[in-house]
């Protein structure tokens, strides 16, 4: 036998009163004289008897009216066989984690998708739950406001949650949803306390729970029944990644746009691709995927107008749909404003305006150059990009770059970053010179330079540069480029919405050669360009806050005036189940039920949920009792009348 609730059983020690009432309770019989005894002691003895009788029959009543009523308080249940009773009788606590990801938008059949049946299994369970019973649900997205929190004995009012429940765009964490039906399980008292999971058992969902297994307390008999909605060998297409090249560009001109495409199943795929841009549909392609293969494409596309363009790229549609497109942005400009601050006496803004602007009216960029004297505040509706060369002082550039702004220091005006404590370092005469021996070809800066023979960055030699003394850079300063010395040469360090370049030396013949090697004008117009496309997050994820406002539903949205693409997590698409030998030891000291065939549910449940509760048993025992304990009770005080 075993008790759902223990800690009342300590209440057998109040038994022990009826006991010490019998035992101290008995009247002290007055003994008075009387002249012929003989008959009457003879009388007495035979009443004493009966009286005794009756009052430990009465004792023994009490005692068990106590202890029934105290063990079944205690709720107990006996575990048995399902061979001598036809189902389990005892109460089940049940909580269902309903999975609904987007991946559970997965057509298993026309019409039907592994969300529809996971709301029809666990409608199912809560149909073969009993009269005393609770239950509870967890979406592992409740974007419905459906999440109930504790077991509710309303069966009824679960089902309609269930039944409102929809399917989000958003990912799963199993981690969460088991830690938050556990807690959701602390209070119960059921002898059956059942956690069902109903999912399409996806590997990534799970991925938080594999890292960090919930602690157990061994106390605890919680049954899990994890039931896989996914149809074997399920096969699905995903668009993953759709990037413009800098998210800018320049118009009238072209922009590229990469497009990736994953096959996620071990069946080869032929897919077309279309890219619609600014609501019109611009081109088609067909794509060969391989099984579990990725295929890369560039579209180019004639940009016309300046401004920001959206659109998006739709592969041709699958199973699961809702990751066949995907949104992008950019910006295209006219022309691009740059403010050059020069220090007095210095000339390095020449050889830079002469880099981006050699003829004015042919540039991308609108060029001002200006005396770092005559500079007050800069503001960012004014200028999109701006240089200081060689200035140290005066010029308060934080507000600027946290708005959006991009900037460039140059020799001395790299001191400007006073923490990273930068201090001017000529080239020791045993070295000569320093050359540009690394560069990250990830950055957008470089992609000019990552073919061979479009320009060798190492050709330029440099005498003198800017060097911190720091031992390390802070972790929010990305290096893009380093000396041979392995001093870093270009560095970025993104604030708020724009970004800081800092180049560690200057364009004069004491410093270096760069500007006259060819690489130094297309480095510079890279630069200028990249720093003119704010650092905000280009792509957001369903689910994500943009400025505080939560966007749970993929496509281009207007998010106080900046326009804003919504993806679904890429992650989400890849379908590959867990083993269920992964899932049990992610959850130690759990009977965990791994159901690969929902049919076999009931069937599994049957297994585990076998108690028959006695909790009723000893009610009426107890009630029987009480009653036997009247009549005895009542018959004793005639007695006891008669005997006086």
């Amino acid at each position: 036998m075993i008790f759902a609730n223990p800690w009342f059983l300590l209440g057998l020690f109040t038994v022990s009163i009826p006991v010490l009432l019998h035992l101290f309770g008995k009247h002290t019989k007055k003994v008075i004289p009387f002249s012929t005894l003989r008959f009457l002691r003879e009388l007495s003895r035979k009443t004493s008897r009966k009286i005794n009788l009756l009052q430990l029959l009465l004792l023994i009543l009490r005692i068990l009216i106590l202890t029934f009523l105290i063990l079944a308080v205690s709720k107990p249940v006996i575990k048995t066989s399902k061979f001598l009773f036809k189902s389990g009788g005892g109460t089940t606590s049940v909580v269902l984690i309903l999975d609904n990801s987007f991946s559970m938008q997965y057509e298993v059949e026309k019409g039907r998708t592994a969300f529809g049946i996971a709301k029809e299994i666990a409608q199912n369970v809560i149909l073969n739950l009993k009269s005393g019973d609770s239950a509870s649900l967890i979406l592992t997205n409740d974007t419905n406001s459906v999440n109930s929190g504790s077991p509710s004995y309303d069966l009824s009012a679960i089902t309609e949650n269930i039944k409102q429940a929809n399917a989000s765009n958003l990912v799963a964490d199993m981690q969460k949803s088991v830690a938050d039906a556990l807690t959701s399980l602390e209070k119960s008292t059921e002898y059956n306390q059942e956690i069902y999971i109903v999912a399409d058992t996806q590997k990534i969902s799970f991925k938080n729970l594999l890292v960090d297994k919930l602690k157990l307390s061994k106390k605890r008999k919680i049954t899990f029944f994890i039931v896989n909605v996914q149809p074997e060998n399920a096969v699905n297409t995903a668009v993953l990644q759709v990037r413009p090249q800098n998210y800018a560009c320049i118009a009238p001109g072209n922009i590229s746009i990469t497009v990736q495409v994953r096959n996620f199943s071990s069946i080869p795929q032929v897919k077309s691709i279309s890219l619609f841009l600014d609501g019109e549909k611009k081109t088609s392609k067909f794509l060969n995927l391989g099984p579990m293969g990725t295929a890369n494409e560039v579209i180019n596309e004639k940009i016309i107008k300046s401004g920001v363009h959206s659109g998006y790229v739709e592969l041709e549609s699958d199973n699961l749909s809702v990751d066949d497109k995907r949104y992008f942005s950019f910006t295209a400009y006219s022309k691009i404003p740059v403010l050059i601050v020069k220090a007095s006496g210095n000339s390095d803004y020449f050889y830079i305006s002469s880099a981006i602007a050699p003829q004015k009216s042919e540039s991308i960029f609108d060029v001002n150059t200006r005396d770092s004297s005559s500079v007050g505040l800069i503001n960012n509706q004014d200028y999109k990009v701006v240089v200081l060369t060689d200035v140290t002082e005066g010029l308060n550039i934080n507000n600027y770059v946290e708005n959006g702004g991009g900037v460039l220091l140059i020799g001395e005006g790299v001191k400007n970053l006073a923490e990273l404590n930068f201090t001017t370092r000529q080239v020791p005469s045993l070295n000569k010179y320093l050359i540009i021996d690394w560069v990250d070809y990830l950055s957008p800066i470089f992609e000019p330079f990552k073919l061979q023979g479009s320009g060798n960055l190492s050709y330029a030699k440099f005498y003198k540069i800017i060097s911190s003394e720091s031992t390390k850079l802070p972790s929010d300063i990305k290096i893009l480029a380093k000396f041979n010395d392995d001093t870093p040469a270009l560095c970025e360090k993104d604030m708020g919405k724009g970004k800081l370049i800092f180049f560690a030396s200057r364009f004069t013949g004491e410093w270096s050669d760069f500007y006259l090697k060819p690489t130094f004008v297309p480095l510079i117009n890279q630069i200028i360009f990249y720093l003119s496309v704010p650092s905000t997050k280009v792509e957001n994820i369903a689910g994500s806050y943009i400025k505080k406002e939560q966007i749970l539903v993929p496509g281009i949205h207007n998010v106080q005036g900046e326009t804003i693409p919504v993806n679904v997590d890429a992650e989400e698409s890849n379908l590959k189940t867990i083993e269920p030998d992964l899932l049990t030891n992610a959850l130690p000291g759990f009977k965990v039920n791994f159901i690969a065939d929902p049919s076999k549910l009931n069937e599994a449940v049957e297994k585990e949920r076998i108690g028959i509760s006695l909790e009723e048993n000893f009610i009426y025992i107890a009630l029987m009792l009480i009653l036997l304990e009247i009549i005895v009770s009542n018959l004793l005080a005639r007695k006891a009348k008669q005997n006086a």
